[in-house]
């Protein structure tokens, strides 16, 4: 199982995407594998995902407003967390779907892409 680390919990360190940059070679060198984001800090997803795969990060998720969800921003959003290398996307406070887990159905907050 790899471990990741939540970035929001680092909020107050990362002001632009140079930090986010940065920040991901820390989370790295402290020995996680993986992080879920808390926005992007202004950098596009190409340049994300060359960062994650130069430092081997995979990506667990991305928090996002429920706002993220709706119309033209849900379409925009998902092909960004494809890029990324997301499988799930949701909002842990809005049911948008139902997933598979373990060949069960059963309602949760994500929606696979």
């Amino acid at each position: 199982m790899k471990i990741g680390l939540q970035l929001y919990t680092l909020r107050g360190h990362i002001k632009n995407g140079d930090d986010l940059l940065k920040i991901l070679s820390d989370v790295k060198k402290l020995g996680f594998e993986g992080v879920e984001f808390a926005g992007y800090f202004g950098l596009d997803a190409n340049t994300l995902r060359s960062r994650l795969d130069e430092l081997g990060l995979s990506v667990a998720g991305t928090h996002l407003p429920v706002s993220a969800l709706e119309g033209e921003p849900l379409d925009e959003n998902i092909r960004f967390a494809q890029t990324l290398g997301e499988q799930i996307y949701r909002h842990r406070r809005r049911s948008v779907c139902r997933q598979k887990r373990a060949g069960e159905n059963r309602p949760d907050y994500g929606r696979s892409i």
